[in-house]
């Protein structure tokens, strides 16, 4: 893992972490919370948690870009590469949207005179949330599975926001009422009970939906141990059944005995200390999410081992000899070459070079299309021609103007599209970006004279 990679699963943490605590302030309140009256504390934590996920989903934003890019830090963070980025990817039009709602939610929430947080404030707090799982990897799939997996996700991020942020007011009315303060000791029973329920719901929301996705992105109780992803997921999960654990202690063991006023004031500090051991757990699943997320799915990762040659194989040896159609593996290689040879063509200012290359990369991504419309279940095809389309575009127009500014920038783009397309095929440990010595030595770029 590299620095930029680190950075990325750092970042998606603290985003994660401030989007999930967010939403369960307000679950609380509209869930829980008798009358649904906020606590003292929500203005500020919500605040808190406004501004964290604003500033990691910008800091989120920069990162892709230099990801997807390939270049360097000072090139990636141009205004021309993150437009790219916001305009041509669907993390740049999720993150867009949900940039939006977050304004909107801090408008309601913190406007003059704001009434106590009611279902519209839940609401746009909930689509924030549930909008990070059009940044994950269930957003790549396509077709009945893709459906499945978005709305098992959406589920899973919803439920997992409802409890983890609804331990904040919770652990918060336990200290209150243990304080003394009469009104909050008053609502303990109540509080508890409505709690227990939401706790109970999100769980097997939480367990249901686990499976659905760990069925899609690990496949097999062998990939647990055999990569990344897995062993990742494994921690994820034993983590998760400590927090069960907690819970059923609360619930079996505390509970009863603050309700049954039998030593409430030693159960309700027990209850306040599992509540914060259980937040911290939940924390440390979201750290393991953060690094989820830039790591490929199990089953991919054994897909690229020998099974995914023997599929590559395969493949080939049902194409008659005499219609041999080449991989797609043959034809990115091309691509690649066609990309570097560009690039060294406008940089010498050969633009009648340069226009001949484009013509060729043109013709490699329409050869996707037409042979190799689909891979391991993505297609790559009509992916690859939206995402290089406007790029290509802006290229051509270049050339024609002879213009080396608007090449330069045009390219940039261009390979932003590339790598944002590997990322979305699952392959986002393939990086392209501005080659540095020219592909072959026995090709003049400069034009001829």
């Amino acid at each position: 893992m590299d620095a930029v990679d680190a950075a990325l699963a750092a970042v998606r943490a603290a985003h994660f972490g401030a989007t999930l605590l967010l939403f369960g302030q307000l679950a609380y309140v509209l869930a829980v919370s008798p009358g649904r009256r906020p606590g003292p504390e929500l203005s500020r934590i919500a605040g808190w948690c406004l501004c964290t996920a604003f500033v990691t989903a910008l800091a989120w934003l920069l990162l892709e870009a230099m990801h997807m890019s390939g270049l360097p830090a000072a090139q990636a963070l141009g205004a021309d590469t993150v437009s790219t980025v916001l305009a041509q990817t669907q993390f740049g039009k999720v993150m867009l949207f949900r940039l939006a709602t977050g304004a909107a939610l801090a408008v309601l929430l913190f406007r003059p005179a704001a009434a106590a947080p009611g279902a519209a404030a839940g609401g746009l707090a909930g689509a924030l949330l549930a909008a990070l799982a059009l940044t994950g990897h269930a957003a790549d799939a396509r077709g009945a599975e893709g459906a499945v997996r978005l709305l098992s996700d959406t589920a899973h991020l919803v439920a997992a926001g409802a409890w983890l942020g609804a331990l904040v007011p919770l652990a918060l009315v336990l200290r209150r009422a243990l304080r003394g303060d009469e009104t909050s000791r008053g609502e303990i029973p109540r509080v508890l009970a409505r709690f227990s329920m939401l706790g109970i719901a999100c769980m097997a929301l939480i367990l249901v939906s686990g499976v659905v996705n760990a069925w899609y992105t690990v496949g097999s109780v062998a990939a647990l141990t055999q990569t990344q992803y897995g062993r990742l997921l494994a921690l994820k999960v034993l983590l998760f059944w400590a927090i069960l654990v907690l819970a059923a202690i609360n619930r079996a063991i505390l509970t009863p005995r603050i309700v049954a006023r039998r030593d409430q004031e030693g159960a309700m500090s027990a209850l306040i200390r599992n509540t914060l051991l259980e937040l911290g757990l939940g924390l440390g699943v979201v750290a393991v999410v953060g690094l989820l997320g830039i790591t490929a799915p199990a089953s991919h990762a054994l897909a690229a081992g020998p099974a995914h040659e023997g599929h590559e194989a395969h493949e080939h040896a049902s194409t008659p000899a005499a219609g041999y159609t080449p991989g797609l593996g043959e034809i990115m290689t091309l691509q690649q070459m066609r990309h570097a040879k560009l690039w060294f063509a406008g940089a010498a200012r050969n633009w009648e070079l340069a226009d001949y290359e484009l013509d060729e990369l043109r013709e490699g991504f329409d050869d996707v299309a037409r042979l190799r419309p689909m891979h391991e279940g993505v297609p790559v095809g009509e992916m690859a021609g939206k995402l290089t389309a406007a790029p290509l575009q802006a290229l051509d127009e270049a050339i024609k103007k002879k213009d080396a500014a608007a090449f330069a920038r045009s390219f940039d783009q261009l390979t932003a599209a590339c790598n944002s397309c590997h990322r979305a095929a699952q392959h986002g440990f393939i990086r392209i970006q501005r080659p540095a010595a020219p592909p072959v030595s026995n090709q003049v770029f400069s034009p001829a004279k």
